[in-house]
């Protein structure tokens, strides 16, 4: 895992005596929207590949704090978008597929606060078949989910699921949750599983 880091903002968010330790572990992401983008990708001859960037963002100040942890990219199969007779659930512009994650991002932070978001980026990664070498990596949604309990409590550990967004995460320290504009739109039926 990569990782990059960023000091936690002064006068945010509610802090512990010690650090406690965290893994979050992304598992898939269902229903995701293969567009335009991907389908160009695929007829100049390169690689698709899919990644996944994690990392906490304090709602209070508005930044995003601590590690950044990045999953290695991982080939993205692109669905085939032929029609079953009589089938309209499938936009053949726009097919969809799940895209298996199974990453584990691990953090040690001494923040506890519900208005400490979990925020993950799902990146698509344009690879050259002819040497390898990485094309682009384009931010293709994000999700976010509260990184502890209310007061503070610790996470169960349990399942669950979250809207993925359409756009990028840089939405939030943009500023604009706080100047009262809504987030992007749900990426269609997108889910984020962790």
């Amino acid at each position: 895992q990569i990782a990059r880091h960023v000091p936690t903002a002064s006068g945010g968010l509610s802090t512990s005596d010690a650090p406690r330790g965290y893994r979050f572990r992304v598992l898939a992401v269902e229903a995701f929207p293969f567009g335009p983008e991907c389908a160009r990708i695929r007829d100049r001859g390169n690689a698709l590949e899919a990644k996944v960037n994690v990392s906490f963002y304090d709602e209070c100040t508005g930044s995003f704090h601590g590690a950044t942890c990045s999953s290695a990219p991982e080939p993205a199969e692109m669905p085939a978008s032929e029609l079953t007779p009589g089938d309209t659930s499938v936009d053949p512009q726009n097919p969809v597929a799940t895209l298996d994650v199974q990453h584990d991002a691990y953090f040690t932070t001494r923040v506890c606060d519900p208005r400490c978001l979990i925020v993950v980026e799902i990146v698509l990664v344009e690879r050259r078949k002819k040497d390898g070498s990485v094309a682009r990596e384009t931010s293709a949604g994000w999700a976010a989910m509260p990184a502890v309990g209310p007061g503070g409590a610790e996470p169960t550990g349990a399942p669950g699921s979250a809207p993925v967004r359409q756009g990028s995460p840089r939405y939030l320290m943009w500023g604009r949750p706080r100047a009262g504009q809504h987030p992007p739109s749900q990426l269609g039926r997108a889910k984020l599983h962790f």
